[in-house]
C-alpha cells in the first residue's frame, strides 16, 4: 500500500528530526486506516503530547463504535488513557509511568512504537531499558540432529496434543479473530491461554509459552511445509514410485484435492502421519528407519530456515 509506505518514511524522518507534530500527524493517519490497539496507543499518546483532548474523545468514541460486540463496547480503554495521561504529563512522568514504558520499551514487539514516542528521551528523569534492535538481525543457520528432533517433536505436540491453532485463538478476543491483522497489532490478550511450544529465534531454543506471542521473536511451532515439500522428501530419499503411491493412495484419504497450487497446501502433522505409516506399509521397512527420520530433520530444518529468514521489522 503506497499510503502506508508513505507514512513509514514520513514517521521515519520526523523520529530522526524530533519533529513532534508530524510523528501527531503520522499517528493519526495510521489511526484513520487501522483501528488496532497498538495503533490507538500510540495515537492516544501523541494526543496527549498535544494536549488534544478532543481528538482522544473522539478516537475513543470511533473505537466503541466499531466494537464488535457488547463487551468490547463497554471497554473502559484504561490503556489508551494511560498512554494519554503519559503524553500529558511528558516528560515529568513518576516512576511507575517510566516503569510502565520501561516494560514495554524491553518487549520485541512494542519497542519500535515506543522508541517513535521516546523520540526526546533524553528529557524523561531517567534512562530507560530497552530491547536490544540489533537481535531483530539473529539468524541461525546450525542445528544439530538432536534439536531438529526436538522441534518436529514439538509440532507433533502442538498439533495432534494442544491442538495449537486453538491455542492461538484463544489469546484474543471474539473481536481481534475477526479483524484483519488482528494478532500483528495485538488486540485484547485472554491471560487465560493454553501453554505451547514456541521456537525463540533470539535464544535458539525450542520453550513452552503463554504469553500473547507479542514478542517478535517467537514462533509457535506448527505448519512445518507444503505438501509439495513433503513429496519432494520422500521421492529423495524412496524414488519417483513414492510419489504416484502417496498422490493416489494416501493423499486423497487426506481430502487433498488435485487443483492448481494444491502442491503449496501446507501440511498438518496428521497427513504426515498418514503418508508416513503408508509408506512404512507400501515399502515393509520399520518404523525407526533411518530414512524416515533424515525426513522428519528436514522438514524441521526447512522450517527452522524459513522462520530465521523472515524479516522481523
Amino acid at each position: 500500500m503506497a499510503e502506508l509506505e508513505q507514512i513509514f518514511e514520513k514517521r521515519k524522518k520526523a523520529k530522526k528530526d524530533k519533529n513532534l507534530s508530524v510523528l501527531a500527524e503520522c499517528s493519526r493517519q495510521m489511526l484513520d486506516l487501522f483501528g488496532f490497539e497498538d495503533v490507538r496507543h500510540e495515537a492516544a499518546y501523541f494526543f496527549g503530547r498535544l494536549k488534544d483532548y478532543e481528538g482522544f474523545g473522539r478516537m475513543l468514541q470511533n473505537a466503541k463504535d466499531r466494537a464488535m460486540n457488547i463487551n468490547e463496547r463497554h471497554r473502559t480503554y484504561d490503556v489508551e488513557r494511560r498512554y494519554f495521561n503519559i503524553g500529558l504529563q511528558y516528560p515529568c512522568l513518576e516512576e511507575n509511568d517510566l516503569l510502565f514504558l520501561e516494560e514495554k520499551y524491553l518487549c520485541s514487539g512494542d519497542y519500535e512504537m515506543i522508541d517513535r514516542m521516546l523520540f526526546d528521551k533524553e528529557r524523561l528523569p531517567r534512562v530507560l531499558k530497552h530491547f536490544d534492535p540489533n537481535a531483530y538481525n539473529i539468524r541461525n543457520e546450525d542445528f544439530s540432529d538432536e534439536f531438529l528432533d526436538r522441534v518436529f517433536k514439538a509440532a507433533w505436540k502442538n498439533e495432534l496434543e494442544l491442538n495449537v491453532d486453538e491455542a492461538i485463538d484463544n489469546r484474543y478476543n471474539s473481536q481481534t479473530q475477526n479483524e484483519t491483522w488482528g494478532r500483528f497489532f495485538n488486540c485484547q490478550y485472554d491471560p487465560n491461554s493454553e501453554p505451547i511450544f514456541v521456537y525463540n529465534r533470539k535464544t535458539n531454543q525450542v520453550e513452552v509459552d503463554r504469553s500473547n506471542l507479542h514478542d517478535v521473536m517467537l514462533f509457535p511451532i506448527h505448519n512445518l511445509g507444503t505438501v509439495g515439500y513433503l513429496l519432494d522428501e520422500y521421492k529423495k530419499f524412496f524414488g519417483n514410485e513414492v510419489e504416484e503411491f502417496i498422490r493416489k493412495t494416501i493423499l486423497p484419504s487426506c481430502g487433498i484435492v488435485y487443483v492448481y497450487g494444491w502442491k503449496d497446501i501446507v501440511f498438518p502433522c496428521i497427513w504426515y502421519q498418514s503418508v508416513n505409516s503408508g509408506v512404512i506399509r507400501k515399502f515393509e521397512i520399520p518404523a525407526d528407519d533411518v530414512r524416515l527420520k533424515q525426513i522428519r530433520r528436514d522438514i524441521a530444518r526447512q522450517w527452522l530456515n524459513e522462520v530465521n529468514n523472515k524479516p522481523l521489522i
